[in-house]
């Protein structure tokens, strides 16, 4: 648990087979309009560390999320916010109507976050 500048904790929830994610989907605005049609996930860095340190990997641009009530999942690109000194993002996954259509998931609901490390022919297409 991390606690936050104002005095809240916030968490990043593992399980055996990964972290659990509360859904965040980005609010409709005309300046986030063309971001509205990516299939990106954006998380900061404290949820990025922390899903490092749990996978013991390094950095990562690929993380696999599945809807654990539908059981829908997709690997997505990764993108970190920079500035998020208040760690409202901690433990959240922030993603678009896109991804939320994909997945089939609403705000709020829990993503089990997964790395893909290795496989394929030559052992590094999933990173």
């Amino acid at each position: 648990m991390i606690c936050t500048e104002k005095g809240e904790l916030a968490a990043v929830r593992t399980t055996d087979n990964g972290i659990t994610l509360q859904t965040e989907i980005m609010k409709s605005t005309a300046n986030t309009f063309g971001d509205q049609m990516l299939d990106v996930v954006a998380v900061n860095r404290t949820t990025a560390l922390e899903i490092s340190n749990f996978f013991k990997t390094g950095k990562f641009r690929k993380i696999k999320l599945t809807n654990r009530a539908t059981g829908q999942s997709r690997s997505f690109p990764v993108r970190i916010i920079e500035n998020d000194r208040e760690k409202r993002f901690t433990g959240k996954a922030v993603i678009s109507l896109a991804i939320a259509e994909t997945l089939r998931v609403n705000a709020d609901d829990q993503l089990l976050a997964e790395l893909v490390i290795g496989g394929g022919m030559l052992g590094w297409e999933g990173i």
